[in-house]
């Protein structure tokens, strides 16, 4: 059983489930990843483009 202090589940709508596995097909990065990775890769690419470093907002 996964570790709860390290992973949480989400919900998507299958429309959007549908777009990540689109983009874990090797369209968003040049490797074949899970859904988990791609919702990974793309939150942190979220995130540093807004600020987001070492767990602290930028202010």
């Amino acid at each position: 059983m996964a570790d709860p202090n390290k992973f949480k589940s989400v919900s998507v709508p299958i429309d959007t489930y549908k777009k990540l596995s689109y983009l874990a097909d090797g369209k968003f990065l040049d490797a074949k990843l899970t859904i988990s990775k791609t919702i990974e890769a793309l939150a942190t690419r979220a995130a540093k483009k807004t600020g987001y470093k070492n767990g602290k907002a930028k202010d």
